[in-house]
């Protein structure tokens, strides 16, 4: 198998001038008289973006969960901001139960650096939530998917599978999704 490179977004520059968003590279050439068609489809990021996670897969109700947030920087250039937001927690019916103001200072990142900070959470009853942190200086709300249960199940038959996606969203956006 031979491989060859058709498009480098390096060649570009400077790379910073483009602005972030969804992109459609496509190309057409012939190969051995057929016509190929390729295409690939990439997000271009050059701001600061951050994660959430988990310490945990889940958590008993009595347990202080531990967020962690972690800014990275995507771009060519350091850059600074004040980390500052909400958690907020809502139910499968996408009620809010829990709102958490956050501010862990300014944080300066330089290019591709990140940084990881965490939260204690309060304690939270048996369910199945969203948490999400809002961040309006990024214009920012990352989701992730927040289980609590009353004991933890040693037979194993109410067990579910959950794989986490961390979903990135404009902060007058929400969650589209549903929970089963």
């Amino acid at each position: 198998m031979e491989s060859k490179k058709i498009f480098d977004l390096k060649n570009i520059n400077p790379l910073s001038k483009i602005p972030n968003g969804k992109y459609i590279v496509e190309t057409i050439f012939n190969y051995n008289g057929r016509k190929i068609r390729l295409k690939k489809e990439f997000n271009y990021i050059h701001s600061i973006k951050y994660n959430i996670y988990l310490e945990k897969g889940f958590y008993t109700e009595n347990e202080r969960a531990k967020l962690y947030i972690e800014p990275k920087n995507y771009s060519a250039e350091t850059r600074s901001i004040n980390l500052i937001g909400d958690i907020e927690i809502y139910t499968k019916k996408r009620k809010l139960i829990k709102k958490i103001p956050v501010n862990l200072g300014y944080v300066t990142l330089n290019p591709l650096e990140k940084k990881e900070y965490s939260v204690i959470l309060p304690p939270i009853k048996k369910g199945t939530y969203e948490l999400y942190f809002v961040s309006k200086e990024l214009n920012q709300a990352v989701y992730i998917p927040f289980p609590v249960t009353d004991k933890i199940e040693r037979k194993l038959k109410n067990i579910s599978l959950s794989i986490d996606t961390y979903l990135f969203y404009p902060i007058n956006e929400t969650f589209k999704g549903h929970f089963i």
